[in-house]
């Protein structure tokens, strides 16, 4: 029957402890490289990407979307606040879209409102053409 010291015994191949010392070292240096390299740089998401794009833009409001904004009570700052912590709903975009991709915005306003923005991405500007109120019968919105 085997024995834990004679499998892990340093004392039978002084060898194996000097293999395990580079090994160790090589392990210790190949993870302080990565995290230096890595530093400072998060795992970004393609609707993470998008968004920073969006935000990054000049952002030019639809008249009938002003209107509607205007209706729910909705401000500038809580629009600007979806664009920045919102999340693009892929599956009701159209990223190949012509003459330009439009993304649907998921988010939450600061008074709790669930709403879905559609923006138009364009060469230098956004537009934002419409939005949604998606929680169902919440909308307080009577002049449409």
């Amino acid at each position: 029957m085997l024995k834990f010291e004679d499998v892990f015994s340093f004392k039978k191949d002084p060898d194996l402890w000097r293999r395990l010392r580079f090994y160790g070292f090589g392990l210790l240096m190949g993870c302080l490289l990565v995290s230096v390299i890595t530093r400072g740089k998060a795992c970004r998401l393609p609707g993470t990407l998008k968004l920073e794009e969006i935000n990054a833009l000049t952002l030019k409001l639809n008249p009938e979307f002003k209107r509607w904004i205007n209706c729910m009570g909705i401000s500038n700052d809580q629009l600007k606040q979806v664009l920045k912590d919102g999340s693009v709903n892929f599956g009701k975009s159209e990223v190949h879209g012509t003459p330009y991709p439009t993304y649907a915005i998921d988010g939450k306003t600061l008074s709790g409102q669930h709403i879905r923005l559609v923006v138009i991405v364009g060469a230098d500007t956004t537009r934002m053409i419409s939005g949604f109120i998606t929680d169902v019968g919440k909308s307080t919105c009577k002049c449409e």
